[in-house]
């Protein structure tokens, strides 16, 4: 299953309306919630809960935390959470489920995910593009939104582990595997494109995270295929 997505930063990030009325949980199975003073664990929210924004504020206090860039804000003046387990819509649905198989994850679909949060504000636009050569033909889809760096980085993780995590795909593949596994730790400077490709029967497959427009604090998530 495909499933799609997103995505400026420091004080000041997100359009100038601000932030949307709500933030929502990114982080699966929940993000925990810290007392401002001491930094210890006070409870945990689970993945996809709303945050309303007017509960939040900016701390200037910034970290990496798993290679996530991001900002601790406090969350009701006396506890703390970290902005890049935070993402500007409802994130892309993830549903672990199984089969006579095992397990196995089912990550919502790009064009149903596009529907339901695009907003032309903090989720601006998704697209769909297609090319057809009369034998070779591509097809790409994308959504972009206004958001910081890490939260961008944190969607991309979102999907790649929904995607990869129990298919056994990339057993037969350990350069691809250990790409896979280097974006899902390593820091990204919010600039340079990440791209996750794989390859299949007749084709090639891609996942790409990239930088839209700087000046806007604008990221996208973008889904690509081809045949040969």
């Amino acid at each position: 299953m495909m499933g799609m997505l997103f995505f400026a930063s420091l004080l000041s990030w997100g359009p100038q309306e601000g932030w949307p009325d709500s933030l929502h949980v990114n982080a699966l199975p929940h993000l925990n919630v810290r007392h401002a003073a001491s930094g210890q664990i006070a409870f945990q929210l689970p993945d996809g809960t709303a945050i309303a924004s007017h509960r939040l504020a900016h701390t200037a206090r910034f970290d990496t935390i798993k290679g996530l860039s991001g900002e601790w804000l406090t969350l009701d003046d006396t506890l703390a959470v970290f902005d890049a387990y935070l993402w500007v819509a409802d994130p892309p649905r993830v549903e672990e489920l199984e089969s006579e198989y095992g397990l196995y994850t089912e990550l919502e679909g790009m064009q149903a995910y596009g529907a339901r949060v695009v907003d032309g504000l903090h989720v601006p636009r998704f697209y769909t593009l297609y090319e057809d050569y009369g034998g070779p033909s591509g097809e790409a889809f994308g959504l972009e939104a206004y958001c910081t760096p890490g939260q961008a980085l944190q969607c991309f993780r979102r999907i790649l582990r929904a995607q990869f995590m129990h298919e056994g795909r990339l057993e037969q593949q350990p350069e691809v595997a250990a790409h896979l596994e280097s974006l899902l730790t390593d820091p990204w400077d919010g600039e340079e494109p990440l791209v996750f490709s794989w390859g299949g029967e007749g084709g090639g497959f891609s996942w790409v995270l990239k930088l839209v427009d700087a000046d806007r604090g604008v990221y996208g998530i973008e889904f690509s295929m081809g045949s040969c």
